[in-house]
């Protein structure tokens, strides 16, 4: 008798364990971000667009004006020849530096965040006076901490394009992200108090804690596309307002096939923490990137939530379109995981 109630007492569980397979979520390890004074909430229940309730907090209005504490935007001249079609092209990348930074204070060390625009923009003019006034705001606020941000571009020449390293265009290769850490990285963290000791892989593979690289759009896919491929570089990610897509530009025959491209780095450096904070605004297109990020939540290498030493993955969805204009916005949330 006692034999049969032990053998009944684990059919039981058996069938109360697989009952609850793939109905019910693991919940975030950690709350979303709530709404400081002035900053505006907008929160979207569990299933509205996502499998969880998502809150966007929206800067102050205030913020869009003119800062008392102001950063500067440097012209950084570089050159690349990663390419392999015989040319060494002479390219810019503009930094801002916040307000705060001193060059002559080598004890002052600086994170570095990488922008990559949009489709048809250029890192040159992808901001206006008002998205700079945004950033000033957020840092002499103290709302983010200071961080350079150098903005790159994956046109190959300022007045072009039809010319890209990201494979999308032209008769390059895709190899922009040959061009970021060979060649962008150490002319940018060479010149700045950034937390770079050396310029061998190994010095950068050392410092990828205190660094991130972020894009919108067309921009968005080369983080994706960064993550898959410089991933060692890396630890901190933002892709903003676009899926993750095959190189090719073509879409994935399988949702396993975009899986095992986002897997491939993390089981090849297993010991290496990472966090990808991806955002999205309601008009254009939410879904898609909402049914990817639960669709990397059935592997058991993505865990969603906002504790970046527990999690790896989470989603802010604003009330905004489809603009580079809204970058400072979607930084408030990132930053504010991947740097504290």
């Amino acid at each position: 008798m006692k034999r049969l109630l032990r053998t009944f007492a684990v059919v039981l569980a058996m069938i109360m364990l697989l009952a609850g397979c793939g109905t019910t979520p693991p919940k975030p390890s950690a709350a979303a971000p709530q709404a400081p004074e002035g900053f505006t909430a907008f929160t979207y229940p569990a299933g509205k667009y996502f499998t969880y309730e998502t809150t966007w907090l929206r800067l102050p209005s205030a913020y869009k004006e003119e800062a008392e504490k102001k950063g500067t935007v440097e012209d950084l001249t570089y050159t690349t020849d990663v390419y392999g079609d015989g040319v060494t092209y002479e390219k810019h990348v503009y930094v801002y530096l916040p307000y705060c930074y001193d060059p002559a204070d080598k004890d002052t060390k600086y994170n570095v965040v990488y922008f990559q625009h949009g489709d048809g923009q250029h890192n040159k003019t992808v901001f206006t006076q008002q998205e700079y006034n945004l950033l000033d705001n957020l840092f002499a606020n103290g709302d983010i901490d200071p961080v350079i941000i150098a903005f790159t571009t994956f046109y190959m020449y300022e007045d072009s394009e039809d010319l890209a390293g990201d494979g999308r265009s032209g008769d390059l290769p895709n190899l922009f992200y040959k061009e970021v850490t060979e060649s962008i990285l150490p002319a940018v963290e060479t010149k700045y108090n950034t937390y770079l000791t050396g310029t061998t892989k190994e010095d950068f593979i050392a410092t990828r804690d205190h660094r991130a690289f972020t894009g919108y759009s067309r921009g968005s896919c080369a983080t994706w596309n960064m993550f898959h491929n410089a991933f060692e570089y890396f630890r901190y990610y933002a892709p903003m307002s676009h899926a993750c897509v095959p190189e090719e530009g073509r879409e994935w025959e399988s949702d396993a096939d975009m899986i095992r491209y986002l897997e491939e780095p993390i089981i090849a450096n297993p010991d290496m923490k990472f966090f990808i904070y991806t955002c999205k605004g309601t008009a254009e297109n939410v879904e898609k990137q909402t049914q990817m990020v639960e669709t990397l939540l059935t592997s058991d290498k993505f865990s969603y939530g906002y504790d970046k030493e527990t999690n790896n993955i989470a989603i802010t969805i604003s009330n905004m379109n489809h603009s580079d204009r809204y970058v400072p916005y979607y930084y408030y949330h990132s930053l504010n995981t991947f740097f504290k």
